[in-house]
């Protein structure tokens, strides 16, 4: 094992946390992983739209990551929604307290 690889985790599940699909793989510095969960695989769970969480667990704290996330058309490759998450240290995601007059 390199020691610039890292063994990363990929989940999507559903609004109840259950796991519609899943991989680990092992990443090399600089590289990237990806998971695919093509609408298909949901069956007809909803009659149409679906609340779908994603999980990336990294096995090892620090360097540099960036997470993406895109939902595409498949039939058409247009992209309908991207999301870009650097990496921040010490983010908290909590707002702001209002300020004051």
């Amino acid at each position: 094992m390199h020691h610039r690889e890292v063994t990363v985790e990929l989940v999507f599940t559903d609004g109840a946390g259950q796991t519609l699909k899943a991989d680990t793989v092992r990443v090399a510095a600089g590289g990237s992983a990806v998971l695919i969960l093509p609408y298909r695989e949901l069956g007809s769970r909803t009659g149409g739209r679906e609340q779908i969480a994603t999980m990336v667990r990294v096995d090892r704290p620090g360097g540099e990551r960036i997470v993406t996330l895109e939902i595409f058309d498949e039939a058409t490759g247009w992209t309908s929604f991207g999301l870009l998450l650097p990496a921040v240290r010490g983010f908290d995601p909590q707002p702001d307290p209002p300020s004051q007059p």
